[in-house]
């Protein structure tokens, strides 16, 4: 009976290693998936500007210790300053499913003079709108 049982669970965890991940890019060659993440609510999170640079701090979390920061997609259009937080995962790890909180600064050179409106895209549909600033 104890055989049975743990081949049964073995075989439970061979399958759920291969299940994909919701919203991973596709990529055969990459052993990395890339993910957006789950952002904070602005807070205290702060703007800074200086010259013609922007530094926004960002707070989220990871969806689980599988996930690692990776990088800032940052898209401008117009005066819409569009910050995208993307972490890559390591598929095949076996860890605990919980939320792990990160920080990061962004930061944003070679702003054209002008007033900047900020979002800040999270998973799924979640988005922070952190207001507008000057670039002189």
């Amino acid at each position: 009976m104890r055989i049975l049982l743990l081949f049964l669970i073995s075989i439970l965890f061979s399958c759920s290693a291969r299940l994909e991940q919701p919203g991973a890019n596709k990529n055969p060659g990459d052993a990395h998936t890339k993910h957006r993440v789950y952002i904070s609510e602005k807070g205290d999170q702060g703007i800074v500007v200086k010259r013609r640079e922007l530094r926004l701090l960002v707070k989220g979390s990871l969806p689980s210790p599988a996930y690692s920061f990776e990088k800032f997609n940052v898209k401008i259009e117009d005066n819409l300053v569009i910050i995208t937080p993307i972490a890559s995962y390591k598929p095949g790890n076996f860890v605990a499913q919980m939320l792990v909180p990160f920080q990061q600064v962004c930061v944003v050179p070679d702003l054209k003079a002008g007033r900047y409106k900020i979002q800040v895209l999270g998973r799924g549909e979640a988005m922070v709108d952190y207001g507008s600033f000057w670039i002189k």
